[in-house]
């Protein structure tokens, strides 16, 4: 099917519409997550309506031009990406007249859709394009209900055990049966704890009515089950709303946090034995050695201050700036974050949108009396960050992926460049116990 049948919508700026139930549904699709109207709408609205309007043609016209579909096209890119990097390992060369033409068409192919992509992807295309973007498919259907079952069956059983082992606690008489253990960093407790605030999140609420609220619960107890290695770590909630707003359906946003933990961003959210975070923590101190290479006023004013970068650059990681950004700016950088073909690509462009916040809004730290300050004052200016565009032309000016990036820190370390000390955080981000610093109240 060309996207040119594609039926435009025109609720708002970013395909949404108003439904009669009360529900904010995505275009043609049926997703029953309340989003206020407040994350989606701004004095800017009709520039934001006129820039997808703008997308929805841009895209249009590639894939009629290459009558493809979605993913279609973003199959035919990926095999492409795919062969580069087979051709490169076996540094095959010997390919006949037929192929090259072939391989030119994709290769052009490739960098037009990485460009448009970078531009947006327009909301009326998004779900098919992460869907597309993160293999995301039907081949797994019947699995999700396997690990559900499964996973509330674990859940009833603990947070019962839990139940009985808080009043046990707080009764003045001994119950020698009741359970010996709370549960307080198990995966079922955790996410408890934080469904509740997905909902009552201040600056960007999210998902505001039960029926989503429930869904989204159902996604991180299934994921923790099937993904034992990961189980649930803090902020995993806000990414999972954002997919299953976006996704509109239960099964797809499970699918689609899978292939996140599981392969885009592999071990981006994994936990060592004592509940702490491993690459997104490595990949922080890794941000502050960047930082002290290439925006050195900065760090400089960071390190006068006493201010410790990770605190706040955690939180972004992990959340992948949900409740950091406009939502608006959120759904671009995961456009082109999705959009990269292995994890080592992805999580250097989260580190390059990162050293690009920093950048664009340097003066705010340098110009700060204090670290209160300048935490405030940096929070302030990125929650207000609408311009997506500029971010992500500043983040893509830099290259690298998170090998390289991480080769010329070790290079300038050893010269002596770098003094970043990458001494552990003083809290944990992971699941840990019940008095573990809250990644949400972080940032």
């Amino acid at each position: 099917m060309s996207a040119a049948s594609l039926r435009r919508t025109h609720s708002d700026a970013y395909g949404f519409v108003n439904d009669d139930d009360g529900f904010r549904r995505g275009s043609a699709n049926n997703n029953p997550a309340n989003l206020s109207s407040s994350s989606l709408h701004s004095d800017a609205d009709a520039f934001f309506r006129r820039e997808e309007d703008e997308r929805f043609d841009a895209w249009n016209l590639l894939l009629d031009e290459y009558d493809l579909d979605v993913r279609r096209a973003v199959s035919r890119v990926q095999a492409c990406c795919s062969s580069r990097t087979n051709s490169s390992e076996l540094g095959d060369g010997d390919e006949d007249d037929d192929d090259d033409d072939d391989n030119n068409a994709d290769l052009t192919l490739l960098a037009q859709m990485r460009s448009l992509v970078t531009a947006g992807v327009p909301m009326a295309l998004r779900r098919d394009a992460w869907r597309a973007f993160l293999n995301v498919n039907d081949d797994g259907v019947g699995d999700y209900e396997t690990h559900l079952a499964a996973a509330n069956e674990e859940a009833a059983r603990i947070l019962e055990e839990r139940r009985l082992f808080l009043a046990a606690s707080a009764s003045k008489v001994k119950d020698p049966s009741a359970p010996t253990h709370g549960h307080g960093g198990h995966w079922a407790v955790q996410i408890e704890k934080d469904i509740p605030r997905t909902a009552n999140f201040e600056r960007q609420p999210l998902i505001a009515n039960d029926v989503a609220l429930n869904m989204l619960r159902n996604i991180l107890r299934a994921h923790a089950r099937k993904n034992l290695h990961v189980g649930y770590s803090q902020g995993l909630n806000f990414v999972a709303s954002v997919l299953l707003l976006v996704l509109d359906k239960e099964e797809d946003a499970f699918y689609a946090l899978c292939r996140l933990t599981e392969d885009r961003l592999k071990g981006f959210w994994d936990t060592s034995d004592d509940g702490s975070l491993l690459a997104a923590t490595e990949d922080s101190d890794l941000l502050s050695a960047l930082v002290e290479m290439h925006l050195p006023t900065v760090h400089r004013r960071l390190h006068a201050l006493g201010h410790d970068l990770r605190a706040l650059s955690l939180s972004w990681l992990l959340c992948l700036w949900v409740n950091s950004l406009p939502w608006q700016t959120v759904l671009r950088i995961w456009d082109v974050i999705f959009f990269e073909p292995t994890a080592d690509a992805a999580r250097g462009m989260i580190l390059r949108v990162c050293l690009a916040l920093l950048d664009l809004n340097a003066d705010v730290v340098v110009n700060a009396g204090d670290g209160a300050e300048a935490s405030m004052a940096l929070r302030s200016r990125v929650a207000q960050h609408e311009d997506a565009t500029t971010l992500l032309v500043c983040a893509c000016a830099r290259r690298g992926s998170l090998a390289d990036l991480q080769r010329e820190v070790a290079t300038m370390s050893k010269s002596g460049v770098v003094s970043v000390s990458m001494s552990p955080l003083p809290v944990s981000f992971g699941p840990g116990d019940d008095t573990a610093t809250d990644v949400q109240h972080m940032n």
